[in-house]
């Protein structure tokens, strides 16, 4: 399976593409319906903090959302 598969399947695991443009792809969560992007922008998710939550619902948390852009934060993953 190529990278590119692979990261779709992980995404349609979780999420259905509702929209897109040239630098974007929103998201729906398929467990609570809330949307999310993904893209280049600051604001936007990157696809390694999509890796890093294994809770997928923080992707759409507005708290977490106001730390990413308040500190110009990222979700990681726990090096634990």
């Amino acid at each position: 399976m190529s990278l590119k598969k692979s990261r779709t399947h992980l995404i349609k695991s979780f999420a259905e593409v509702i929209d897109s443009g040239e630098y974007w792809i929103r998201y729906c969560l398929k467990k609570t319906g809330e949307c999310f992007i993904t893209g280049e922008a600051p604001a936007q998710l990157k696809s390694g903090e999509l890796r890093a939550v294994e809770d997928k619902t923080l992707l759409t948390d507005p708290h977490i959302q106001t730390l990413r852009t308040t500190f110009n934060a990222q979700l990681v993953e726990d090096a634990a």
